[in-house]
């Protein structure tokens, strides 16, 4: 995902509608989620959509690793 404030947040708004469609059973996020924590608030309203029956999980990548996360 990489979220950054390069691309609008209806960008990535638009692709979480898109990947709400897929009818999944299991939703992973390989890492790099964020390139900018001031797109954390952007969470609900992307990422924070989807989900499927056997749950939506995430692993950190080196970009997330960038930031504090306590």
């Amino acid at each position: 995902w990489h979220l950054c404030p390069v691309y609008p947040r209806e960008f990535f708004e638009t692709a979480a509608a898109e990947a709400a469609g897929i009818e999944a059973d299991l939703i992973a996020f390989t890492g790099d989620l964020f390139d900018d924590l001031r797109c954390l608030e952007w969470l609900p309203s992307t990422l924070g959509t989807l989900s499927a029956p056997q749950g939506a999980w995430f692993i950190l990548g080196n970009h997330d690793s960038w930031h504090d996360h306590e």
